[in-house]
């Protein structure tokens, strides 16, 4: 190979490094970057807030979608004042506006299904002799 044709490979190549370093690494990084942020507080009608993005966000009212934990919050919302998020919808009453499902945590929903669920034809399985590996 020539010098010219190393040159070329090695400036593509770190070009290619470079551009490559300067991508979104995760998913929360690739949601801020493709949240626009909100141009004018006033059109946010259950108020405005800076979010995890450091981008002007409007909050959600009763009924609509919100997240709890920091990934959820990015990808659908925080809740107005007054107003909880569960099961992933603001609960409560903004103004004159209410919504109020019942509230169960989603904690509590995991560990209901896990513990407390109904058996199904598969579990006849696991019970067999075919694989009870663990107490043979």
């Amino acid at each position: 190979m020539s010098t010219s044709g190393v040159l070329l490979f090695t400036v593509l190549l770190m070009g290619y490094i470079f551009w490559s370093l300067a991508q979104p690494t995760n998913i929360l990084q690739i949601r801020c970057k493709m949240t626009p942020a909100v141009l004018d507080p006033q059109l946010c009608k259950y108020g405005s807030h800076i979010s995890y993005c450091k981008k002007l966000a409007c909050k959600q009212g009763p009924g609509q979608p919100c997240g709890n934990d920091r990934d959820l919050k990015v990808k659908y919302g925080e809740c107005a004042e007054g107003l909880d998020c569960c099961n992933g919808k603001c609960q409560g009453c903004y103004m004159d506006e209410c919504h109020g499902d019942s509230c169960n945590p989603m904690v509590m929903n995991q560990f209901i299904k896990r513990h407390y669920r109904a058996s199904s034809p598969a579990d006849s399985l696991y019970a067999g002799v075919i694989f009870d590996y663990f107490n043979h």
